[in-house]
């Protein structure tokens, strides 16, 4: 018998003289080991380029615009009367609507055309807003309940004001030939709430956003979907009560569905929503037409009146930013920083106005910190900072002085009223789900609804 060494020595003799040997073991570990730990460092940097990759894919997918429901050109006025039907039918026939300009995809990258301006649409001012503390705490709130008399809708179709001494509220209810139709609410303590009419709204129309005017008097915008056109009109309102309408004439046709508007000086602006969002505007009562884009815009949560012009806020090119106009038409992004790290990345969650005063609200980015307000008594040009906490804010609402926040803290709806040097805040006690909305502030008192399993639930929170 041949001993192992022999066989060896035999094997080699017949294999071909391209091919070594076998090589022994422990040469053959490590080989393999020098193998397994290439492979190690190859795969790591393949997982953190498709990181990379994933990060940068979902950051692109938050820019894109949503698909919304193109608006019509003009359907008839519906002029306010004295007619206290809540049913009032208002004939929706418009013609075609103009066909907007086709948006241009750029050759190399297919992504929309931003058009040429925005590479020279830089911020050129950065707007520094100073910290002055947090706000001391002042007394305890409390917290008032009462099951609603009166059936409607609840969530965020819901507006309240207070006029000539008590509140009011318009609401969508749903029910009658219509399906949908806006109905008024009257309250002297904002917890007992009776029916009122409504008049001068078409036929199965919603509000989205009611703001009061400089002269006291209301702003709305309205929409209604026509079943035979298949198509949602959008359209600019005005009320000096809150419960009898005039609707001008529906907005030119566009891509953007509108989120806010707002009156200076008698002239109307309305916005609209996603990236660089459309704005139409023209004198209170209409006609009204398209103004244009804020092309650096990111997105805005809103927009308000100004001494010389007007307001919105949202992102911009460089994070959270202003976008100030004089006339509804050219925007120009002011820059906000917080000075300090952690609202560096955070978001503008609300604008608002108390009497001259702006106010913004915002909340942490994702590497957390403190919710945050800041007011302005130069129109933009410089702001103050408060702290408000841990409470993520998800609504503001402020009249004489007072403003309201709602957010939510260690999974409770948290209600915080403020004057600019103390607050008071207090949790809401709601069961689990429930949803609660913030309609109205003024000094000393807070209304919100809530919507529960056993019903709507009128809150007025105090102090």
């Amino acid at each position: 018998m041949e001993s192992p060494q022999e066989l060896r020595d035999a094997l080699d003799g017949l294999a071909p003289r391209s091919v070594g040997s076998a090589p022994s073991f422990e040469e053959m570990q490590q080989t393999v080991g020098r193998r397994r730990a290439r492979n190690r460092i190859a795969t790591s940097g393949a997982v953190m380029a498709m990181a990379v990759v994933v990060a940068v894919g979902v950051l692109s997918i938050g820019d894109e615009p949503s698909d919304v429901v193109t608006a019509a050109d003009d359907v008839p006025v519906a002029e306010a009367t004295d007619d206290d039907s809540a049913d009032t039918d208002v004939e929706v026939s418009p013609e075609a609507p103009a066909e907007e300009p086709t948006e241009t995809e750029d050759e190399a990258t297919g992504d929309p055309d931003p058009g040429p301006d925005v590479e020279s649409a830089e911020p050129t001012s950065t707007v520094v807003v100073e910290n002055n503390g947090s706000l001391q705490a002042g007394e305890a709130m409390t917290v008032e309940t009462r099951a609603s008399e009166v059936a409607f809708g609840g969530g965020s179709g819901v507006h309240v004001a207070a006029v000539d001494g008590e509140w009011r509220a318009i609401a969508s209810s749903f029910g009658g030939s219509s399906g949908v139709r806006m109905i008024g609410l009257r309250s002297d303590d904002g917890l007992a709430w009776e029916d009122a009419s409504v008049s001068g709204l078409p036929a199965g129309a919603t509000i989205s956003v009611v703001r009061e005017t400089q002269a006291g008097a209301f702003v709305a915008l309205v929409s209604s979907f026509d079943v035979d056109a298949q198509t949602m009109f959008h359209f600019v309102a005005t009320s000096a009560d809150l419960f009898s309408w005039a609707v001008t004439p529906s907005l030119p046709a566009g891509t953007d569905v509108p989120i806010d508007v707002t009156v200076s000086d008698d002239s109307v602006v309305v916005i609209g929503d996603g990236s660089s969002p459309m704005v139409w505007g023209g004198p209170l009562g209409g006609p009204y037409e398209a103004l244009g884009r804020i092309e650096t815009a990111r997105g805005v949560v809103g927009v308000v009146p100004a001494s010389d012009g007007f307001v919105a806020a949202g992102s911009g090119l460089s994070g959270a930013s202003l976008f100030v106009s004089t006339d509804g038409r050219e925007w120009q992004e002011n820059e906000l920083s917080m000075l300090d790290d952690d609202l560096e990345t955070g978001r503008v969650m609300s604008l608002t106005t108390n009497g001259d005063t702006l106010v913004l609200a915002g909340g942490p980015g994702d590497i957390g910190g403190m919710s945050w307000s800041a007011t302005s008594t130069d129109g933009g040009e410089t702001w103050a900072r408060l702290d408000l906490g841990d409470a993520a804010v998800e609504a503001v609402a402020s009249s004489g002085g007072e403003v309201g926040f709602l957010g939510t803290a260690s999974g409770a709806s948290t209600v915080m009223l403020a004057d600019g040097q103390t607050s008071d805040q207090v949790a809401l006690d709601l069961e689990p789900g429930a949803r609660v909305e913030l309609l109205a502030a003024r000094p000393g008192e807070a209304i919100l609804l809530a919507d529960t399993s056993g019903g709507l639930v009128w809150i007025r929170a105090s102090r």
